[in-house]
């Protein structure tokens, strides 16, 4: 028989497989300022493509509705005018000539505009999900932190639309 020196072989073993191991795996945050481009461009919940144009105008729209109503948190309207960014999106909603006309969107658009700003909204936090209605309803959120992630919402729309 044979002696085998067991520390030696777990050396040779750790050393062998360190040399084969793959090297860590390298994060890196995504930047707000280049975010990653839809794969299909925008597509509403009912599956159908939505321009990037139409996206961005339904985010406006809903932003006009928060500056001349008032934004809420905790619900999705008051009664009074006021309206979370959820409420502002599903109140920009349309149908017919009338909602192309003042540029409001369907519910196409509506879809597409809501995954828009949690693209921002993940991007931002370099996090896989992100909730529109839970970020509104953060304590110590703002209107200007509201306005400013509709704005570079709407701008994401039409770049990667």
């Amino acid at each position: 028989m044979f002696e085998i020196d067991a520390e030696l072989l777990f050396e040779e073993v750790a050393e062998f497989l360190e040399e084969q191991a793959p090297p860590p795996p390298v994060f890196v945050r995504p930047s707000v300022a280049v975010p990653v481009p839809p794969p299909l461009g925008w597509v509403g919940y009912d599956g159908r493509r939505v321009s990037g144009e139409a996206v961005a105008r339904h985010i406006e729209a809903a932003l006009r509705l928060l500056e001349s109503g008032g934004w809420v948190q905790g619900q999705v309207g008051d009664g009074q005018g006021r309206r979370c960014i959820a409420g502002a999106l599903i109140a920009s909603m349309g149908s017919g000539l009338v909602a192309r006309w003042r540029g409001y969107g369907d519910c196409r658009s509506f879809g597409a505009a809501t995954k828009c700003l949690q693209m921002v909204l993940a991007s931002r936090s370099g996090g896989g999900n992100a909730f529109v209605e839970s970020w509104n309803d953060v304590l110590g959120r703002s209107f200007p932190e509201v306005r400013a992630l509709m704005v570079e919402g709407a701008a994401l729309a039409r770049v990667h639309g």
